[in-house]
């Protein structure tokens, strides 16, 4: 273990003090055919359950392009794909941004969720 991350009540992410967090991330399940890179563990942990696909938890997009170039140098041939947070209402929507590097720099899939407009 390199950090931890805590998460107050008012949703205020911290980082333990000195941890290493750049390339780490937390597994759910066995790599087998495909994994899937994202940020946050409920989102991991939903994806996981609905796919039943190994998944690596990033914590944060400016994370996720170092994670995706340590798992592509583990798993050379496994799929990676690579799970966008849509940040749309924050300018310059940091999670498609971060995931689309990551991308680049792996040759990783990317996904993107797609929202219903009425309900945005």
């Amino acid at each position: 273990m390199h950090s931890l991350q805590t998460i107050a009540p008012d949703g205020n992410k911290m980082f333990m003090s000195r941890g290493r967090v750049k390339g780490c991330y937390f597994g759910i399940g066995k790599p087998k055919g495909a994994l899937i890179v994202c940020e946050g563990f409920a989102t991991g942990a939903s994806i996981h359950e609905c796919t039943g696909h190994a998944v690596a938890v990033a914590f944060n997009a400016g994370n996720l392009e170092a994670v995706a170039v340590a798992l592509r140098t583990k798993y050379p041939v496994l799929k990676i794909i690579i799970a966008a947070d849509d940040d749309h209402q924050t300018p310059g929507n940091p999670g498609v941004t971060k995931a689309m590097a990551a991308v680049q720099a792996t040759g990783a899939t990317l996904a993107v969720p797609v929202f219903n407009a009425a309900a945005a």
